[in-house]
């Protein structure tokens, strides 16, 4: 590789869901070149092999190329563009995303084979450089853009945002993904987040019909019916929210999904009809447990809002999430102890704690680098992934972490009780998510009886992922040592649709009896998961 990972890294990378999935702007841009008539492939070279994509660039005949660009990408993009360059030396290169929109004229500076960037928004933008090349016009001058003059770069005028988003071609029109989105921007200025300068501090909305046709579409092309709202704050406008939700139930679309939000756009009545209308997940930015750290982030948040709404959201059952910051600008140990008390207080599912992450464009860069006499060169001149608050510091970091995961006494969250999930079932029995997540409790509780009947009672119901119900059948099946049944139903399962977690399944159980017939004794662990995510694809 002409690149090769960050010196103080194994050069291991976590490979997520999210990285692997073409993101929704990539895609709506291809869907409007596309709807105009161009010849689009779209690639995912997160995790490529360099051969294979020296390869790819060689036998790819295209006029222009577009790359979408990250931080952590940012080396990959340049070197990519180089090969570009080799291959196809009339070529135009063009660049987007977070990375090339906050810093588009250092981007041209550094990665000399890039003819254009495209700031923000990049559907017309895109479009309207088409229209240059395919007439031969000059390239300069678009707006939303920034290119080479001579020796130098310039940047063009800002491009409006656009108006009315229905007028945008669907993704799903052409594409397969089970991410989607009904909102562009965050009515937030976070510290940390450069939302503010990819958006504009504004925040502008799908129509409800846009979204319940994005719905239906995107669950057309999908072998299970889940998808990710991906929004930055799905439920910023309470009305709105409340639309979707009841258009999803009066249109009976059969569906689970995920969405992200903040602790102050959430109460009781949207969480339960948003549980009615399919949502199972949702993840909360609350970031610190301490409203000191809350402040200075301009978080405009508290940490009883967080317990207020992750107390609602658990009454109706749903798998929460907190995102939360470590190593924020002011945390002390006793900031850290109010995060650690609100986590375990909240009970959420599961929680991250990551770094403070500075992000170019951010209020938190500027304090770094007027701190730290830092300029973006440190961006363009050295290997690291991302600049955080524990470079130089891992070994404090993975301290401080130790002592946070002790203290809250678990890593991944904590679970529902019985009587938890027999309470949720009180206040929605005829939602068949609840039967679901009733009969995993009873299930890892060992009352096999009561788990296949409420599995049954879902599937009664309409629940309509078969194979979260066959795993758990499969699972039951197994503690009670019917292993002919347990693998019948993951078969039935990967015939159906050969998702992660039967695949893994299956071939466990399978390996497990063949050394099992060799003298072996250790018992045989599967996933039962019922989050509907985990059975997800996700589309390269």
């Amino acid at each position: 590789m002409p690149f090769g990972p960050p010196s103080n890294t194994s050069g291991h990378v976590v490979h997520t869901k999210e990285l692997k999935t073409v993101t929704q702007g990539l895609l709506s841009i291809a869907a409007q070149a596309k709807n105009a008539g161009h010849a689009v492939s779209i690639y995912n070279l997160f995790d490529a092999p360099w051969i294979d994509i020296v390869s790819l660039i060689a036998e790819t005949k295209a006029d222009v190329y577009g790359i979408s660009s990250y931080n952590s990408n940012r080396r990959g993009m340049g070197a990519i563009c180089s090969a570009i360059r080799q291959y196809r030396p009339e070529a135009h290169i063009t660049v987007g995303g977070p990375f090339a929109t906050t810093l588009p004229l250092e981007t041209l500076r550094y990665y000399s084979e890039i003819d254009t960037v495209v700031i923000g928004e990049g559907e017309e933008t895109f479009m309207e450089l088409l229209e240059h090349l395919g007439s031969n016009r000059p390239t300069v001058g678009i707006p939303g853009t920034a290119w080479r003059n001579g020796e130098g770069v310039t940047i063009g005028p800002t491009r409006p945002l656009i108006n009315n988003l229905d007028t945008l071609i669907s993704p799903f029109d052409y594409y397969s993904s089970n991410i989607v989105m009904t909102s562009r921007g965050c009515p937030s200025k976070c510290s940390f987040c450069a939302n503010p300068i990819l958006w504009r501090k504004k925040l502008r909305f799908y129509s409800t019909e846009y979204c319940l046709s994005t719905f239906k579409k995107a669950l057309a092309r999908l072998p299970v019916p889940y998808v990710m709202i991906a929004d930055d704050t799905f439920t910023a406008n309470k009305n709105r929210t409340l639309k979707i939700c009841d258009a999803i139930i009066d249109n009976k679309i059969n569906i689970l999904w995920s969405c992200s939000t903040r602790a102050d756009a959430m109460e009781d009545e949207i969480l339960r009809k948003m549980r009615l209308a399919g949502c199972q997940d949702i993840c909360i930015g609350v970031e610190s447990g301490s409203q000191k750290i809350l402040n200075m982030m301009h978080k405009k948040t508290t940490p009883e809002m967080v317990l207020k709404v992750t107390h609602a959201a658990r009454k109706y059952g749903m798998h929460v999430h907190y995102f939360m910051i470590l190593g924020n600008r002011g945390e002390t140990p006793n900031t850290i102890n109010q995060s650690i008390d609100l986590i375990k207080t909240g009970r959420p599912n599961s929680y991250d704690l990551t770094p403070l992450q500075f992000l170019p464009g951010t209020e938190d860069w500027e304090h770094v680098c007027r701190n730290q006499r830092l300029t973006t060169d440190i961006l363009f001149r050295n290997d690291f992934s991302d600049i955080s608050v524990v470079r130089g510091r891992n070994k404090d970091f993975e301290t401080v972490l130790h002592y946070v995961h002790c203290s809250i006494g678990t890593i991944n969250g904590f679970e529902y009780t019985i009587k938890e999930r027999e309470a949720v079932l009180g206040h929605l029995p005829k939602l068949h998510s609840v039967y679901v997540e009733l009969a995993n409790a009873y299930f890892r509780d060992g009352q096999f009886d009561k788990a296949t009947i409420a599995l049954y009672r879902a599937e009664d119901l309409g629940f309509p992922i078969s194979n979260i119900l066959l795993n758990q059948h499969a699972c039951i099946c197994l503690a009670r040592n019917q292993l002919d049944k347990a693998l019948h139903f993951l078969e039935n399962a990967c015939q159906y649709f050969p998702d992660d977690i039967v695949k893994s399944n299956f071939d466990r159980l399978i390996n497990w009896i063949d050394n099992r017939a060799k003298g072996q004794t250790r018992p045989c662990m599967l996933i039962d998961s019922v989050r509907a995510q985990d059975f997800a694809s996700t589309y390269p």
